[in-house]
């Protein structure tokens, strides 16, 4: 400013109002620069001009001011951000290291050690997938659960009627051919063994079924901790996690054939003898059945034998037109065919009563076959598989693979490391840095 200017209202703030106050300096000019006078001197000038013509606030003007009030408020402003500023750095650092951990340490020549903790791992995941042990998932049913679903509602036997195809003529039909020449006046055993056994057969396929059923759950189980393990593992040997899916599926098609086998030989348990002295099977009929045979007797005189043939009219014609041929009296054709209804309705009743028994020894088998399937499936897959995962996986990896081949580590989980271990490196010096500005500062 020019000599003989009066700053005090724009120095005090009062021209200009600034937050933080106005500093008057007075700069060396051109001219001291020139004749070399040196900074020292133009201070002590600076100091002697404010004390002479502002002498109120000559102690808060000046460079020396200047430099204690910036000083001051770089160590404010240190004070205020250092917390969070030294939180971020050491919360990256924290995620860093766990970066790094996860990730391991380099592969070392000795992979054995590293390729049965793997295998470990996969085993003992699958085994709490299917215990139940494993982490909870609240939106559906995994592992175990959907076996254990399954099993409770096993529905192949529901949609088998257990009278399906067993119509009256069936029946009759086999009870006339379990008579042969004989005329019998109660029902043959061998009628009811035989037409059991066909009812029965029948859920034969369903049950071999329900194998496939609960192989295919397995196979699921071994995809899910497949890329469970990767995702923990971050895809680190894709190499052995492949090999180890393809082998932990062949462990479960391996059990599949012989667990089938052990299904048809229960179906075939119940096949080959028929316990109709079985404690629930109940020989007095039920109120629905006598009913129905009640019903069937009231009914008699309106039913037409459905067996009878041309031949049988034929002979009737013959029998009724030829019986004074004889001398001696024949039926007529009235008695003829009373006596043919009688014999249907005997027939009728018996066939009535095989279908009671032949339904409720089918419900016994069905209940049966219901308890013993998830047994059996259990015992020979699905326990089998888990109690045999391992050690199976470590045989078969041992034997027949590469175990450095196949624990050589991505390419990318090495760079990833490489690229962790710098940015920590850069963080460890950037603490140093900020606790060294600290120090100098304070």
């Amino acid at each position: 400013m020019n000599p003989g200017t009066n700053a005090m209202n724009e120095l005090m703030g009062q021209t200009i109002p600034v937050r933080l106050g106005i500093i008057g300096v007075i700069n060396r000019s051109q001219e001291e620069i020139a004749q070399n006078i040196d900074i020292e001197t133009c201070l002590t000038k600076e100091q002697t001009f404010f004390r002479e013509n502002y002498p109120s606030i000559a102690s808060r003007n000046g460079f020396q001011y200047l430099r204690q009030r910036l000083n001051q408020l770089l160590i404010q402003h240190i004070a205020q951000n250092l917390p969070s500023l030294r939180d971020g750095i050491n919360n990256m650092v924290i995620e860093h290291e766990a970066i790094l951990e996860d990730l391991g340490e380099p592969v070392e020549e000795d992979q054995s050690k590293l390729a049965i903790e793997v295998i470990r791992k996969f085993a003992k995941l699958f085994e709490n997938l299917i215990d139940g042990w494993n982490e909870l998932d609240t939106t559906q049913l995994a592992g175990g659960a959907r076996i254990g679903r399954e099993f409770r509602n096993f529905s192949s036997f529901n949609s088998i009627a257990a009278d399906g195809g067993l119509t009256e003529m069936v029946v009759i039909t086999a009870m006339r051919n379990a008579h042969g020449t004989r005329v019998g006046l109660l029902a043959p055993g061998n009628a009811l063994e035989q037409l059991t056994k066909r009812q029965t057969s029948r859920l034969r396929e369903p049950s071999i079924k329900f194998v496939d059923v609960i192989k295919a759950i397995l196979l699921e189980i071994i995809d899910y901790c497949t890329i469970k393990i990767k995702e923990e593992e971050r895809n680190r040997f894709p190499l052995l996690y492949s090999r180890m899916n393809k082998i932990a599926c062949g462990i479960v098609n391996a059990r599949f054939q012989p667990t089938k086998e052990f299904v048809e030989k229960i179906v075939d348990m119940q096949l080959n003898y028929n316990n109709f002295k079985h404690p629930t099977f109940n020989e007095e009929l039920d109120d629905e059945t006598k009913q129905n045979i009640a019903n069937c007797i009231i009914s008699a005189p309106q039913r037409t034998n459905p067996f009878s043939d041309d031949e049988n009219e034929n002979d009737e014609i013959a029998s009724s037109g030829a019986s004074e041929g004889y001398g001696t009296q024949r039926n007529s054709p009235l008695q003829q065919n009373s006596l043919q209804d009688k014999i249907l309705i005997d027939e009728v009743r018996d066939s009535i009563k095989l279908r009671y028994y032949i339904k409720q020894y089918y419900n016994i088998v069905r209940i049966s076959l219901q308890d013993l399937l998830p047994k059996a499936i259990m015992t020979e897959l699905v326990n089998h598989v888990k109690e045999s995962m391992q050690r199976l996986l470590e045989e078969k990896i041992f034997a027949l693979e590469d175990v450095q081949k196949l624990t050589k580590e991505s390419e990318a989980i090495t760079n990833r490391r490489e690229e962790t271990k710098e940015k920590l490196e850069d963080l460890e010096h950037a603490k140093e840095l900020l606790q060294g500005i600290v120090e100098q500062n304070i």
